[in-house]
């Protein structure tokens, strides 16, 4: 790996981390999905309470991981193939229910595209003081308890999973594309 210099760019310093090859990243995908699927085993078919709380932690972690790993692949960075990383990246995706090509247009072309830019960023819009003050009460608690330590996961499922990944409308996404419709079956 090649030591920063004022004159390295960071492009230069980034191509060690860019060949990750094949074996690597297969290997990553294998042993989360083995991991979710032994906490589905776990869970499933012990009858021990605490082997089913160990269980239920190793789909957790699996699911979390599986949606990192599809997450990257979207980026098209998980293999050089596009070909693989959409295929991958869909079979990732599963376990959470995303719709690899719904996260495709909502993160890398208006999230990464317009960040926190009012009414193009669809992920974390930001509101000035006059805006949250004019919000309902009920919509203020709730933009605060998003905005605190806890309350990103809410954030997540409410406003971005089940509005604009799982029941995506052409507001959302802009377009109605069969493989939006194909990737949410």
């Amino acid at each position: 790996m090649q030591i920063a210099t004022e004159n390295t760019s960071r492009k230069v310093l980034l191509i060690a981390f860019e060949n990750a090859g094949y074996l690597k990243p297969f290997l990553a995908l294998l042993i989360d999905l083995s991991l979710f699927a032994g906490g589905l085993t776990l869970v499933l078919i012990d009858a021990s309470v605490w082997l089913k709380v160990l269980g239920s932690l190793m789909i957790t972690v699996g699911i979390v991981r599986l949606f990192l790993i599809g997450h990257d692949a979207c980026h098209g960075s998980f293999f050089k193939s596009k070909w693989l990383n959409q295929v991958v990246g869909r079979i990732a995706f599963l376990p959470s229910m995303t719709a690899f090509s719904l996260w495709d247009v909502g993160h890398n072309v208006a999230h990464h595209g317009f960040n926190n830019l009012k009414g193009r960023d669809q992920v974390w819009a930001p509101f000035s003081k006059d805006e949250f003050d004019a919000l309902p009460r009920y919509r203020r608690v709730l933009e605060r308890i998003y905005r605190s330590g806890l309350g990103w996961g809410l954030y997540y499922f409410l406003e971005l999973w089940w509005k604009k990944l799982y029941f995506a409308t052409r507001k959302q996404i802009g377009a109605s594309r069969a493989k939006y419709h194909w990737d949410s079956a």
